[in-house]
């Protein structure tokens, strides 16, 4: 008796188009555990296209930005990282001073992440004093946040895909020498493309 009610709601169930007990063990059209039954579109919506800096891009960065500090009679030290911030390239002059590998590092992190040169003002570009600068670098980390110029954002077509920074000369020259190397790829310092 069983075995016919359960026979006579499984037709039921097909006419239906519910599953049946053997199907329910085969996957669905969509089932969520195998992401080949998913459609193409509503997987595009889970990824992004992104740019990204190569190591030709980031050596070209730091050869160009070691050759005008030479030009310049400084010694530096300059650190590139990619989008996230982590560290590509990083090079100290011979008789650079050995501090300058974090405040270059930092230059580095600091634009990325601002997607901005770096500067004396806020992440939006608010004025600073004494108090809110220490406490931004506290806040964010004295890894990631300085006041100091001499970082720039390498921008891509509005992307951000990196951040030189350089460190070892005065603040005007080491942001001139950042922003001459990222030029020399092509890329701009800024997302509008200036």
């Amino acid at each position: 008796m069983r075995a016919q009610v359960r026979c006579r709601r499984a037709a039921l169930r097909r006419r239906a188009g519910a599953p049946t007990m053997a199907s329910r063990n085969e996957p669905s059209e969509r089932d969520p555990m195998n992401p080949a039954s998913h459609p193409a579109s509503h997987t595009a919506s889970y990824t992004a296209s992104a740019k990204r800096l190569t190591n030709a891009g980031a050596r070209q960065i730091l050869e160009t930005a070691m050759e005008k500090a030479r030009a310049a009679g400084i010694q530096v030290a300059v650190a590139i990282v990619d989008g996230g911030g982590n560290l590509l390239l990083l090079e100290r002059m011979d008789t650079a001073r050995f501090h300058l590998v974090h405040s270059s590092t930092t230059k580095a992190r600091c634009c990325a992440s601002n997607k901005r040169p770096t500067t004396s003002k806020g992440a939006v570009a608010q004025p600073l004093d004494v108090a809110h600068a220490l406490g931004l670098a506290l806040a964010a980390g004295p890894e990631n946040w300085t006041a100091m110029e001499g970082g720039c954002p390498i921008i891509f077509d509005g992307e951000c895909v990196g951040g030189v920074g350089v460190s070892g000369g005065s603040w005007d020259m080491d942001a001139q020498i950042a922003e001459e190397a990222v030029r020399s790829i092509g890329a701009s310092v800024s997302i509008d493309g200036k």
